[in-house]
């Protein structure tokens, strides 16, 4: 009998060890797993859209910029072509990236000229954007 007993102590104390390691392993890949959901939350999608969104509005505003430089080079009668066609380039390689970096729908049914950038005063139509 005394041995059956010290066998299911002997049984019982492995048992609880097993489990202790078992369980301190578990804890220590939860914890792992905790970290890399840490580390990869910062190049979540979500975050890329909203980084994409920061890049359209600023993309806008430079090309308002652009926009009033070419009026002020139209007013002062300034016939540089070579000006002029580096202006054009730049606007439409703009255009070309907001088109690509925008989620949603094509941004190229939203056209930036002169006229409608004084018309929105540089807010952004929300129909032409998918909501995030």
């Amino acid at each position: 009998m005394v041995c059956r007993s010290d066998m299911i102590l002997r049984v019982t104390l492995v048992n609880r060890s097993v489990y202790n390691a078992a369980s301190n392993f578990r804890g220590a890949m939860r914890s792992v797993t905790k970290n890399r959901a840490t580390e990869n939350r910062t190049v979540s999608p979500l975050l890329r859209r909203k980084d994409r969104c920061k890049c359209f509005v600023l993309i806008v505003m430079l090309d308002a910029k652009l926009a009033l430089v070419s009026k002020a080079l139209e007013e002062a009668n300034t016939k540089n072509r070579a000006a002029w066609t580096k202006l054009d380039n730049e606007r439409s390689s703009l255009n070309e990236y907001l088109a690509f970096s925008t989620p949603g729908k094509p941004i190229r049914t939203y056209a930036l000229d002169e006229q409608d950038l004084a018309d929105r005063s540089l807010t952004v139509d929300p129909a032409h954007r998918r909501r995030l």
